[in-house]
Order: structure tokens, then sequence, then C-alpha cells
């Protein structure tokens, strides 16, 4: 996948969908204001986006021909913990700075 294809992907596809789904699901529960959930929820999914677009670029030149190669539980189990783990590193404190 190219950047720009793997960039609208992740873009429409996905964060813009868990971004109205988060506010609104926010706004019921929560006091906060709208724009304030909207704002968190925007930060957030931009700091989850860049970081899966370095995360997967980085994976992809590191691992050229070697996939074919490697054990599927590698891929399953690893890669996605890693990449979670990271991501919830960057992201809590911006969720933590507003709420």
């Amino acid at each position: 996948m190219s950047f720009l294809e793997r960039l609208f992907f992740t873009q429409s596809c996905f964060e813009t969908t868990v971004v109205l789904l988060s506010v609104f699901a926010l706004y019921f529960f929560t006091e906060e204001s709208v724009s304030i959930l909207f704002g968190s929820m925007v930060l957030v999914s931009l700091t989850a986006m860049l970081w899966n677009l370095i995360f997967n670029y980085f994976l992809d030149k590191s691992l050229y021909g070697v996939s074919e190669k490697s054990e599927a539980s590698y891929f399953v189990l690893y890669m996605p913990f890693h990449l979670k783990v990271v991501c919830l590193f960057f992201t809590v404190p911006i969720i933590a700075y507003f709420f």
C-alpha cells in the first residue's frame, strides 16, 4: 500500500467513524461540552493515526522479504500488542489533560 492510500484509508474509513461515535457516546456519559469532547477525540485520533503510519512504515521497511519466512504468531501476537501499547503511551496523557 502506498503512503497516500494508507493515509486515505486510515482517515476516511476508520478515524472519522471513531471520532463521531466517541463524541456521541461521551456526550451522554459525561458532563463535558461537545467542543471539548470533539477537540480531544480529534487530537487522540490524529495521534493514533500518525503512530500507526509511522509504525507500519518502519515495519514494512524492516521486514521486507522476511514476512514470508516468519511465523504467523509473531505477526498475530507481537505486532498488534506493540502497536497498541505505544499508542496508549501517547494518547492517555492527551485524554488525562482534557478530562
